[in-house]
């Protein structure tokens, strides 16, 4: 089938392509079974040594403990906000891994935590404490649905209710949010939740994104797809735009072959997401036709 090709499957969660998050689950999981030692067996001693070398803090920022710039995202408040920041990392992370790469993803992960940090300072300088690994997850969402913007995607509202949505819209709903949260929760101080980390991960997200796509050092380069057997090469240049108002002719293989052409080097250029539903069909179909 068509959708067994290597473009048309979902991302999965495995094998070398998954290492980075893998090992970024891993040692959060670990870091807070730590934590949970620490605080359970070594008193409120150990457990204030234990956070103030690792949680991160203006004042402990201030002091040269640099390297809680990004530490912090290993520690969690409890048990609900550690699954949450892992199921946003996992089904964030396991689709953009396929796209960046480990080494990508190291580096994604480091300017959300470095980003969220840095803002939550700003606004804070007088004194708490951050913990946790929202920074991070907000950094992966937001680049998950910049460079996917119109693949509707399926959530599960509540964990029960399935609801379909383009990634633009679930971002532009986080940003509202989050904004709305900073302005009038955070800056009076009425919440704890730490929405200036969050936006600094978005933050962290955009700028990636941007910086990625303007053909940086570390920009991706999308693989160059090969045909498939069944289809011979066209002598007509093809033009991944297609022509308002046009229409294949599916009895006229030189005409389907085109199409199919135009397709996968839409897809070279812009991703699978961005093939509308007749397109799909049209490959679908093409299987059988140009395989016989």
């Amino acid at each position: 089938m068509l959708y067994d090709r290597p473009y048309m499957r979902a991302p999965s969660f495995g094998g070398r392509a998954s290492s980075f998050l893998k090992f970024l689950l891993v040692l959060l999981i670990a870091s807070f079974v730590l934590q949970t030692i620490v605080k359970g067996v070594g008193g409120i001693d150990a457990n204030e040594t234990f956070f103030s070398w690792t949680a991160f803090t203006p004042d402990g920022f201030l002091s040269g403990k640099l390297w809680t710039l990004v530490t912090y995202a290993c520690l969690h408040e409890g048990p609900w906000h550690l699954v949450l920041n892992l199921l946003a990392i996992f089904f964030m992370g396991r689709a953009l891994e396929d796209d960046l790469g480990p080494k990508m993803m190291t580096w994604l992960t480091l300017a959300g935590a470095v980003s969220g940090a840095s803002l939550w300072f700003v606004f804070n300088i007088d004194g708490g404490g951050l913990v946790g690994a929202s920074a991070i997850a907000m950094a992966f969402v937001t680049t998950f649905c910049l460079r996917r913007p119109e693949q509707p995607i399926t959530l599960l509202l509540f964990f029960v209710i399935p609801c379909t949505l383009k990634p633009k819209w679930i971002l532009w709903s986080l940003l509202g949010i989050e904004t709305y949260g900073f302005l009038f929760s955070e800056l009076n101080g009425s919440s704890g939740v730490a929405h200036s980390a969050h936006l600094g991960g978005m933050l962290a997200g955009l700028f990636f994104f941007g910086y990625v796509r303007s053909g940086g050092i570390l920009s991706v380069k999308r693989p160059n797809l090969q045909k498939p057997s069944w289809l011979k090469v066209s002598k007509q240049p093809s033009n991944s735009v297609a022509p308002a108002g046009y229409s294949v002719n599916l009895d006229d293989r030189e005409m389907v072959e085109q199409e199919v052409d135009r397709i996968l080097d839409k897809i070279n250029e812009k991703g699978f997401g961005s093939l509308t539903e007749d397109e799909k069909i049209t490959l679908d179909k093409a299987k059988s036709l140009l395989g016989k």
